[in-house]
């Protein structure tokens, strides 16, 4: 099952259209004047062997050369990292060669190989420390280093630590709107206590992210890798950030993921306790739509009764308070609608 760091990643940066402007903000300079970014394009199709299979590479772009030049393609293999991986020059590697075995089996007869230029998008709790270039995890001795390098393999990856970058670089990035938002949730969604508060700071790039075609497909994303990865996320203060400071159809989004998210909890409880018991699965099953179930249960319930017990009776206002009531807070009421003998003594 994909990670959600996985499925953020490859929902944003799939589209040429977002990851354009993130491939061209990491690359050197000269070497991104020298690229026709309008012809970049995601390559289709599975390029990993079966023994890669457990360390498959994220994405694969690629583009032509400025000035029209009839030459072999510029490859850009776009990687992503939530932690670090000393053994990522050696997996770039392996990508690399079973990219050339690909193109030439496209391209029989060929002389010139493509140029295959990897990037990595870094967002672990510690600065990346492994080493860059291929030739420095090799073990060599000093006095063999110089006059050895004309037969060892030699390239270098890029890595854009997003722990390093500030916001404010990161919002002058000449990316999308969905770039920059997938950044920054990679770099803070899972630490950042106030997340809601740091989303406010970006509220224009949520609107011209809401605004842009499929934009609300992309905040779906969005909101869903932060309800994963942040516990802390008070769901009802993002709703209303979005539907006073965006639109009432962001809000509806996150109402969406978050009633998947029950569902999904309450189908992995349902599925554990097949396997483990029925107790043990409950325990073990998703916290979030177990007891987001029980809350609903007594809602429904007290609804029921109030209905009952004070026909035509029940304003709106009381409904809001069943709404966004706690499940103790529902316990006691519904105790006392069966004695209360009035509508305002049960919510006394």
């Amino acid at each position: 099952m994909a990670s959600p760091h996985d499925a953020l990643f490859k929902a944003v940066y799939g589209q040429a259209e977002h990851a354009r402007g993130a491939l061209q903000a990491m690359l050197p300079p000269p070497l991104a004047r020298a690229i026709d970014w309008p012809s970049l394009a995601l390559s289709p199709g599975s390029f990993i062997d079966a023994s890669l299979r457990e360390q498959r590479t994220d994405l694969l772009f690629s583009a032509r050369w400025s000035g029209g030049l009839d030459n072999a393609p510029v490859y850009l293999l776009f990687e992503h990292q939530s932690s670090l991986d000393v053994e990522m020059a050696y997996r770039l590697l392996r990508y690399m060669v079973r990219i050339w075995q690909m193109y030439r089996d496209d391209h029989p007869g060929g002389h010139a190989l493509p140029m295959i230029v990897s990037i990595v998008l870094y967002h672990g709790g510690a600065a990346w420390t492994v080493p860059l270039a291929f030739d420095a995890t090799l073990g060599v001795p000093d006095e063999a280093r110089r006059e050895g390098a004309p037969y060892r393999v030699q390239f270098a990856y890029r890595v854009d630590d997003l722990g390093q970058i500030t916001d404010e670089h990161l919002r002058m990035r000449a990316m999308t709107a969905s770039a920059k938002l997938a950044c920054l949730c990679f770099k803070h969604a899972r630490d950042h206590e106030q997340i809601v508060e740091l989303l406010k700071g970006w509220e224009g790039e949520l609107r011209d992210l809401v605004a842009a075609p499929h934009g609300l497909d992309t905040l779906e994303q969005l909101v869903r890798y932060i309800y994963a990865v942040n516990e802390r996320c008070d769901r009802r203060a993002l709703e209303a950030f979005l539907d006073e400071r965006v639109t009432r159809e962001a809000k509806g989004v996150s109402m969406t993921v978050f009633e998947q998210a029950i569902q999904e909890g309450k189908a992995r409880g349902l599925e554990e306790g097949r396997a483990q018991g029925q107790e043990e699965g409950r325990a073990q099953g998703h916290q979030l739509g177990l007891e987001e179930g029980k809350r609903r249960t007594r809602q429904e319930l007290l609804a029921r009764q109030l209905r009952i017990r004070f026909p035509g009776q029940v304003p709106t206002d009381i409904e809001s308070r069943i709404a966004t009531a706690s499940i103790a807070q529902l316990d006691l009421w519904l105790d006392r609608v069966l004695i209360a003998p009035t509508l305002d003594d049960v919510f006394a």
